[in-house]
């Protein structure tokens, strides 16, 4: 058999799956998106098992109308063979959402990697750590 060692790592469904989802992430994913409820609270997990992930999670309530695009967005990117610029990104699903009253206070929930304190904080931690 073939082992596969993905480098994006989507998690969606109900919050009480994604412990089992963070234990499979394989050092080298680069994007993981915790499109569940509460993604934020296992940012720590993700960087755990991968600390170069760039992660996308929500603060609230996960829901697939807003993770649908998302996933389109950096898809495309992916297709075309480009970086994910975040801000670009962002800016294009804010604009998109901010059209969708009824889903951008849900939007904003979600948070972006150029934007997760809590994953900054957290890698420049570790990047201390190391120093000592």
């Amino acid at each position: 058999s073939v082992y596969i060692r993905p480098t994006v790592v989507i998690h969606r469904g109900h919050s009480y799956h994604v412990k089992g989802t963070i234990s499979r992430i394989d050092t080298n994913a680069r994007l993981v998106m915790l499109g569940s409820c509460g993604g934020y609270h296992n940012v720590s997990g993700v960087l755990a098992r991968s600390q170069g992930a760039h992660i996308i999670s929500s603060k609230q309530t996960g829901v697939g109308a807003i993770n649908e695009p998302i996933i389109r967005a950096i898809n495309t990117q992916l297709q075309e063979g480009s970086d994910v610029n975040w801000i670009a990104v962002w800016k294009g699903l804010d604009d998109g959402f901010s059209k969708r009253k009824d889903l951008y206070e849900k939007f904003t929930d979600y948070i972006p990697p150029h934007k997760n304190l809590g994953v900054i904080f957290i890698k420049a931690y570790g990047v201390m750590m190391q120093r000592k």
